[in-house]
């Protein structure tokens, strides 16, 4: 009786409780559907071009292209612009262009240490030994207690 109710139960939960499902976007929010689109379609036009390698196609790829960093830049001034716009109204968006600037996972091209500009990564790499490098005790430099005899 019990293994009825429960079937009946999930069957009408089925039926007529909405479920969301959840998944990410692989495109900054300012990307609006047409420009997905045709970013879509500079793909496609790019292998078609490593495909055969015309002038035809190259000039068709190029050009997407071209149209792909226009609209992308000016889809980005037009969210930026609503986000700053609609601060006041909506901060929930400007708390997710924060969370989604925090993201990022890449590494800056320079650091700075001591006003020392590093640019090349095993310079970045012996600034942060260096840096750290005052924050610990070298193995080496511990000194042993003596033995004590009891």
């Amino acid at each position: 009786a019990v293994t009825n109710f429960y079937t009946v139960v999930n069957k009408i939960l089925n039926l007529y409780v909405p479920t969301m499902k959840n998944f990410k976007y692989n495109y900054p929010p300012w990307f609006d559907r047409n420009l997905r689109t045709l970013i879509k379609e500079k793909r496609i036009a790019h292998t078609e071009y490593k495909n055969n390698r015309s002038q035809t196609s190259y000039m068709k790829f190029s050009e997407l292209r071209s149209k792909c960093k226009y609209f992308s830049k000016r889809c980005r001034n037009q969210y930026l612009s609503n986000v700053q716009n609609n601060l006041t109204t909506n901060p929930r968006g400007f708390w997710k262009y924060i969370k989604n600037k925090r993201n990022n996972n890449e590494l800056p091209t320079i650091m700075y240490y001591n006003n020392v500009r590093y640019e090349n990564s095993d310079n970045v790499c012996n600034a942060f030994a260096d840096y750290f490098s005052s924050m610990y005790i070298s193995p080496n430099s511990i000194i042993a207690p003596n033995p004590t005899n009891s």
